[in-house]
C-alpha cells in the first residue's frame, strides 16, 4: 500500500516532464563527472533510491495517529506541489546558458529539496524507522552529487555561475530580515539549466566532452541541467 505514495511522484517526474516536452526528459538522464568520493556517493545515491522505491512495496500507510498522518499528508502534498512547479520551470529552456528564473531564483537545487520532502512525507505516513534510514542515506549522497555539478556549471559558465552562487544558495534563499528582500549570500551548490550548442552532455556525463551511457536517477533533475544537444540517454 506504501507504493501507492510513489504513484504522483511519478506521473509528475517522468508524466508531466515528458507532456511538458520529450527533450527535457532526455536532458534530465545524465550526471556531472564525478571525482573520487562523488563516485562513493554515486553508488549510495543509487541504492538507497531503489531501497526506498522497494521497502514502500513492502510498507503500509498508518492512520494512527491521526496527527502524525496529517502531518505526513501536508509534508508529502507539499512536496509533491513543489515537484510539479520545479518540474516546469525545468522543462523551459533559458536564452542565457543556464536557468536562473522562476524557482531557481530560491534555490539552486529545488529538485532535491521536493525528493527530500515527499520521502519525509512518507517516512512520517508510514512511521518506518528503516525508511528513514534510507531516506537520509539519499540525501546525504545527493549533497555530493551536487557538488559534482556545481564545480561542472562552473567550468562551463565561468563567472555568470559564480554571480549567480552568490545570489542563490544551494538549497534556499536567505531573506534579509531588514529589507525583507532576498540575499545571495552563503554557497549553494548544484547546476543550473544549462543551454548550450555543445555535443557534451551537460553535467551528465562521464566528460565535458562526449557524451557517455547516462546514469540515471532522480537526481538529476535537483541540478536542472539542461542541453540542446546531448544523446538520447533514457
Amino acid at each position: 500500500m506504501g507504493f501507492v505514495l510513489m504513484t504522483p511522484f511519478l506521473l509528475v517526474r517522468f508524466g508531466l516532464l515528458s507532456i511538458l516536452g520529450r527533450g527535457a526528459v532526455l536532458r534530465a538522464a545524465y550526471f556531472a563527472p564525478l571525482q573520487k568520493r562523488e563516485k562513493a556517493a554515486y553508488w549510495v545515491y543509487q541504492l538507497s533510491t531503489a531501497a526506498i522505491f522497494l521497502s514502500l512495496f513492502f510498507l503500509r500507510i498508518r492512520t494512527a495517529p491521526s496527527g502524525l498522518y496529517a502531518a505526513g499528508i501536508a509534508v508529502y502534498a507539499a512536496g509533491i506541489l513543489l515537484l510539479a512547479v520545479t518540474v516546469c520551470h525545468f522543462a523551459v529552456l533559458s536564452e542565457n546558458g543556464f536557468n536562473q528564473s522562476g524557482i531557481y531564483r530560491l534555490s539552486r537545487n529545488p529538485m532535491y529539496i521536493a525528493y527530500f520532502i515527499i520521502f519525509l512525507g512518507c517516512v512520517l505516513l508510514t512511521q518506518s524507522p528503516l525508511l528513514l534510514a534510507f531516506v537520509l542515506s539519499f540525501q546525504i549522497s545527493a549533497h555530493w552529487i551536487i557538488r559534482s555539478e556545481e564545480r561542472w556549471c562552473r567550468e562551463q559558465f565561468g563567472k555568470a555561475y559564480l554571480q549567480y552562487m552568490k545570489r542563490v544558495r544551494r538549497y534556499l534563499k536567505k531573506q534579509n530580515r531588514f529589507s525583507g528582500r532576498s540575499t545571495g549570500a552563503g554557497r549553494v551548490e548544484a547546476a543550473p539549466a544549462v543551454l548550450t550548442n555543445q555535443a557534451a552532455a551537460p553535467a551528465k556525463t562521464a566528460g565535458c566532452g562526449t557524451p557517455t551511457r547516462a546514469q540515471t536517477g532522480p537526481q538529476t533533475f535537483g541540478a536542472a541541467i539542461f542541453c540542446a544537444k546531448g544523446s538520447l540517454g533514457r
